[in-house]
């Protein structure tokens, strides 16, 4: 701007880049810019090999979110407005799969509704703390044990 001369801003960062083009008092200034957010964490880093403090954090609360919050509300509505629910999950999940795994939440939690006794919520929690704290790890040193190296590198 100083000097009033057009720019052709360019530059990577990572496996990003940019680029912008700059004329004086008809474009906004190169300051004026920022980097879009990142998107986000991939799910397969966070599912299977969380190995950054920010990709554990980000597990334990999409994991936090689907035990305590998605469930909980896909059960509430199904039992507030009943088959008729159903059909609306249906219609608006495409993917199959998402579609099964909120069915499967759903009868999950009525399941743990009808035996909701403060011993069998103890055995429940204690099962999910081995399956995340336990099973989930040992599957995974099973399949990738520690002198197991990758084939590619």
């Amino acid at each position: 701007m100083f000097y009033a001369k057009h720019l052709f801003e360019a530059g990577t960062l990572g496996t990003k880049c940019n680029s912008q083009v700059i004329i004086p008092y008809k474009t906004q200034c190169y300051s004026d810019s920022a980097d879009p957010p990142d998107k986000g964490i991939p799910l397969c880093t966070l599912k299977n090999f969380p190995y950054k403090l920010e990709h554990t954090i980000q597990w334990a609360r999409d994991y936090f979110e689907g035990i305590f919050v998605s469930a909980p509300y896909e059960c509430n509505q199904f039992l507030r407005i009943g088959k008729s629910y159903l059909t609306t999950l249906k219609n608006d999940n495409e993917n199959q799969y998402e579609l099964l795994g909120k069915l499967k939440d759903i009868t999950a939690t009525i399941k743990a509704l009808r035996k909701a006794s403060s011993e069998e919520c103890v055995k429940m929690a204690r099962k999910c703390f081995e399956d995340v704290h336990h099973d989930q790890i040992a599957n995974l040193l099973y399949n990738f044990p520690l002198d197991h190296v990758n084939k590619e590198t």
